[in-house]
């Protein structure tokens, strides 16, 4: 026969069959039968067993304890598992409950897209939840995307075509992806994404009207239908499986949820995965300290970090936007000691985006309210700091009525240090409650009298005794056993140990009573009292997330500001003309590695007088792929707002930054380095505009040398004559015969890195310049590699051959080419004769024999 205790975990475990169930007993969470298998495995805990009814035998078991929840959590979670967490929903009879058994329920369901705090929880990243949804009869944008952050409260909404939901899913980064059916993402190469938790939801809960019930049952929020949505059905879907997920795995987390934005697609840069890769945005192939995000980042905060990595990874186009952030940066640029201060300030505040969700979603934890009182006892000196340099941040800064009475009760109400929970220590200051006091003032008396009552049985019966406590027997008096025998008649024996008895008396009663009925109304007071605390946070949360937002702005302007003064960047000038010119542009991960000063600067000009199209030549090791990333980084800094390395910059709106940089291959996919490489120049070449970026690096080279040569010309013919004006494009390639290519382009410029060749010892100047390289130098780089000497002589020997064969091969085909008058050689001849031919001054007749005349050849030729 089962307990009621077993019976109500098989409840909670049916209703939870794909989750580890953790159940709550007192101060342990427990698992049993196959959850306490593998979480014993995972987590490197005993595993052990007991009996829970009659007939069963002993059942598995291992359990944590309750104070180590987030550690395990982070723990399973982070091994792929979803743990369901069943909570204690009544009193025991110990703390004052009914008789029977102790009510339980799951209280939510964790996923590593619902983890709300731990280490899976970067401060300075969203941790996104995602769900994708694609129609693929509902026109262009038939994919919908719906991201929430339960830790901040944030949605975001977007519609999408084929070829731009990978690179928003690989922004994104999500933790977790719903999606209805698993071929959802099957169109998609997802090999470019990060890996993340695969959900697959019900089919009925990506509906639109599923969307609106969800929300309606949200409280303090207008109808969907009032924010814009209507017409946008795929994004509404998507909305309606997020929000169905996070009602089942975590209900209260709905309230935490913020009005949702819906993202328009031109309004920032698109950047495709591959793209993300090479530029080393936010994360690295090898080492993270080496990203973009990491040489920039300057903040302070949590909430200026995530903002900064919002920044980069989806780069404005909108002029205004990215004037006010260059604005804001410019003046705190100026006053160094007033940045300083405030960055010193700024390290000292919490986190308010997520002290909110986690007040919201029903924390009860106290010092959830302190951390919010310390950070908003700095925000005054910050404004007065920053007032003379940005009245606006100020302004802003400067709490509203609503905040000034937050702040002001948690300032006189709350203690300075107070508990996790109302109880162990004050929570609420002295003199704020008469009753509290009241009820203080007796829990001290009462302490004092057991003080008094160890010292008087001491003395009345000269043994050693003491008083002491404990949660499952109370208070008790104790004394060594071999004393035991000599206690008074009126010690009421009550547990006897190895070495000491333990015994109670009924003053010692009347005094455990006095304590625990102070303490009991001394929490219930001050529960009350946390109560209206926590309810008056989540009354203001509007004004406390527009806060949060002003924070992140002034730590970002001050992180923006602070690298422009250590590293010498520029305020780079936004331009309309889509011309391109940077002077002395730096690459500042690169340069961050170097001492200062060891970089070489080089320009760039694309558009406007300059062509449109840079072919760049030159040999290994010398520079060619630093300087087309560092010119698609300065690109991008300057569209999200940010100085630039450079010592001055102009340029363009860009809609697109494409890549095809470095060499990798897909073996889970089948996927070889030359197929990767193809697919994405295909992405790059069908999705183009001629406001986009390119860069491209020694396209073709994972082929025969014939083959990638042809490759190679026909993307710079595509990208010079199918789009007008040409996209901004910087072309590196070994392949020389390229440079008669661009030559004859009339928006193409050939350009070289320089090298200096002294009696054979080759220096990289590392320097831009125009013109075509003369040469490769490859022998050389692998002799700076440390090829064996044997093999680098017998490299050079074979090259000066090939060398040799390829010159007398050029003179013996001119030879046949005058000789036997080759198609080479007839169609120079021709295309002379037709420069020199004066259309206007010929005759029909005099046009038709010259045609005539030019067949006769071409058929003498044949025979």
């Amino acid at each position: 026969m089962l307990s009621p205790g077993r019976k109500q975990y098989l409840a909670l475990k049916a209703a939870h069959p794909d989750a580890v169930l953790l159940f709550r007993m007192g101060d342990f969470y427990e698992t049993f039968d196959a959850d306490a298998e593998l979480a014993a495995r995972v987590l490197g805990i005993a595993l052990t067993s007991r009996p829970m009814g009659k007939g069963e035998g002993r059942i598995p078991l291992a359990g944590v304890p309750h104070h180590q929840l987030e550690r395990y959590l982070d723990i399973l979670v982070n091994a792929g598992h979803r743990v369901a967490i069943a909570e204690q929903t009544s009193l025991p009879p110990s703390k004052g409950g009914t008789q029977g058994l102790v009510e339980r329920r799951v209280t939510r369901v964790v996923t590593p897209g619902t983890v709300d705090s731990g280490a899976l929880i970067t401060s300075g990243s969203n941790n996104w939840l995602s769900s994708v949804v694609r129609d693929p009869v509902a026109g262009p944008n038939s994919w919908g995307i719906a991201t929430v952050d339960v830790t901040t409260g944030e949605i975001r909404l977007k519609e999408l075509n084929q070829g731009e939901i990978l690179g928003e899913l690989s922004r994104l980064n999500p933790r977790e992806i719903l999606c209805e059916q698993i071929d959802t993402l099957h169109s998609l190469n997802t090999s470019e994404l990060p890996p993340s938790l695969r959900t697959i939801r019900p089919a009925e809960e990506f509906q639109v009207e599923y969307a609106r019930i969800i929300w309606s049952q949200t409280s303090g929020h207008p109808p969907l239908d009032s924010f814009g949505l209507e017409d946008h059905t795929q994004a509404l879907r998507a909305l309606g499986a997020i929000l169905g997920y996070i009602q089942e795995v975590w209900p209260d987390a709905l309230a935490v949820l913020r009005p949702p934005k819906l993202e328009a697609n031109n309004d920032f840069i698109f950047i495709d995965p591959q793209t993300r890769r090479s530029l080393d945005l936010i994360n690295t192939r090898e080492r993270s300290e080496e990203s973009l995000l990491s040489v920039i980042d300057q903040t302070r905060t949590p909430m200026g970090k995530r903002l900064l990595e919002d920044r980069i990874s989806r780069p404005s186009r909108d002029l205004r936007e990215i004037a006010d952030r260059l604005d804001e940066a410019t003046l705190l640029l100026k006053d160094h000691h007033v940045r300083d201060t405030v960055r010193v300030k700024l390290s000292k505040l919490s986190d308010i985006d997520r002290l909110v969700a986690r007040i919201s979603s029903g924390s009860r934890n106290g010092k959830l309210l302190a951390q919010l009182r310390d950070t908003l006892r700095e925000l005054p000196a910050i404004a007065d700091l920053i007032s003379p340099n940005n009245t606006q941040l100020a302004h802003l800064l400067r709490a509203g009525e609503e905040l000034l009475i937050l702040t002001n009760q948690l300032e006189t109400v709350l203690a300075e240090d107070p508990p996790v929970e109302p109880g162990d220590q004050p929570t609420i200051q002295e003199e704020f409650s008469n009753s509290l006091d009241h009820q203080r003032v007796i829990l001290t008396e009462c302490f004092s009298e057991l003080t008094e009552l160890e010292v008087k049985e001491r003395e009345s019966t000269g043994l050693s005794i003491k008083v002491g406590y404990n949660r499952v027997f109370g208070y008790f008096l104790e004394c060594p056993r071999s004393q035991a025998a000599h206690v008074p008649e009126t010690y009421e024996a009550k547990q006897t140990l190895a070495n000491s008895q333990r015994f109670t008396l009924p003053l010692l009663d009347k005094i455990e009573n006095s304590i625990k009925s102070a303490q009991a109304a001394i929490i219930h007071e001050e529960e009350m009292i946390v109560h209206t605390m926590f309810q008056a946070v989540i009354d203001t949360t509007d004004e406390l997330r527009e806060l949060a937002l002003t924070i992140a702005r002034l730590d970002v302007a001050c992180s923006s500001a602070e690298l422009a003064h250590t590293n010498q960047y520029v305020r780079p000038e936004i331009v309309t003309d889509s011309t391109l010119e940077i002077i002395n542009g730096r690459h500042p991960v690169v340069e961050s590695k170097l001492q200062t000063g060891e970089f070489i600067a080089n320009d760039c000009k694309l558009g406007s007088s300059a062509p449109r199209i840079m072919l760049l030549t030159g040999p290994n090791m010398a520079g060619k792929s630093t300087y087309l990333r560092q010119c698609a980084l300065i690109v991008l800094l300057a569209h999200a707002g940010f100085y630039v390395p450079a010592e001055q910059a102009s340029v363009p709106l860009v809609d697109r930054i494409y890549s095809r940089v470095g060499a990798q291959d897909q073996i889970a996919a089948g996927r070889s380095t030359f197929m990767v490489e193809m697919s994405e120049t295909a992405t790059i070449l069908n999705n183009m505009s001629n406001e986009s970026l390119i860069i491209f690096d020694e396209v073709g080279r994972g082929t025969a040398t014939e083959d990638g040569l042809a490759i190679a010309q026909a993307i710079l013919e595509h990208l010079h004559n199918d789009i007008s004006p040409a996209p901004l494009t910087l072309f590196a390639t070994h392949y020389r015969e390229l440079t008669d290519v661009a030559s004859r382009f009339d928006d193409a410029s050939n350009h070289s890195v320089s090298v200096v060749n002294h009696d054979g010892n080759i220096v990289f100047l590392h320097k831009i310049v125009e013109g075509a390289a003369d040469g490769s130098y490859g022998v050389h780089v692998a002799s700076l590699a440390g090829l064996p000497e044997s093999v680098v002589l017998r490299a050079k020997t074979i090259l000066a051959s090939l060398s040799k064969l390829e010159t007398q091969e050029i003179t013996s085909q001119g030879s046949a080419s005058e000789a036997t008058d080759d198609p080479r050689g007839l169609d120079r001849d021709v295309i002379k004769q037709l420069e020199n031919l004066t259309i206007d001054q010929m005759s029909p007749k005099d046009a038709l024999d010259y045609l005539y005349e030019l067949k006769a050849r071409i058929n003498d030729f044949k025979l």
